[in-house]
């Protein structure tokens, strides 16, 4: 994408300057495309697993989430964390991360929230993950959580497949909250893979 850029760039400058306007405006228009895709491949990579979570971990990369979160949407957010900062096994810390982006998915896609709340704990041999909002919450007679949508759905999975516990609490009009609980030495997050 940068190379196409720069490509563009190129040729606007050897326009000829009886070039017609309508062409240096195509141009231009084709360059602003290439500026702005390239700008969502580096969000998009960004989201999925960021720097900050193979440099620092899964607390601060949570941290960042969540203002991110709160800088795009304009909702009102809070994020906690445990002390002292630990990490975890790649895969827990993976899991967990992408199970807060698909919750605050759905709090915008869903919940009309104007206060969201990340809790991020740990204590000893578990892991405590909690994402509440105050909004709409689960209508009642929909079969569940878990027919709600392919969200839920896909972070429960998530959280199984290191080992964790995954509820949903909500009550119909006074918001959801999302926990997952993750402890140490369940269902493969053994030996090479403890929490350390």
């Amino acid at each position: 994408m940068v190379a196409t850029g720069i490509d563009l760039s190129y040729v606007a400058a050897m326009l000829p300057g009886d070039t017609p306007p309508a062409a240096g405006q195509r141009l231009a228009q084709a360059m602003k495309s290439v500026e702005d895709s390239a700008r969502m491949i580096r969000n998009v990579m960004m989201e999925l697993r960021p720097m900050v979570l193979d440099d620092f971990g899964l607390a601060p990369a949570l941290r960042w989430t969540v203002e991110e979160f709160g800088r795009r949407t304009m909702i009102p957010c809070r994020f906690t964390a445990g002390d002292p900062p630990r990490r975890f096994p790649r895969e827990v810390e993976t899991a967990l991360f992408r199970i807060s982006q698909e919750a605050l998915t759905n709090i915008v896609k869903h919940a009309q929230a104007t206060l969201v709340e990340v809790d991020f704990t740990h204590s000893g041999r578990r892991i405590r993950l909690a994402i509440a909002d105050n909004g709409t919450g689960i209508p009642q007679g929909t079969g569940g959580p878990t027919k709600r949508g392919m969200g839920l759905v896909n972070m429960r999975e998530r959280a199984a497949a290191v080992g964790g516990r995954f509820r949903v609490e909500s009550e119909e009009g006074k918001g959801t909250r999302i926990i997952v609980e993750i402890e140490e030495g369940i269902n493969g997050n053994q030996g090479s893979d403890r929490l350390r």
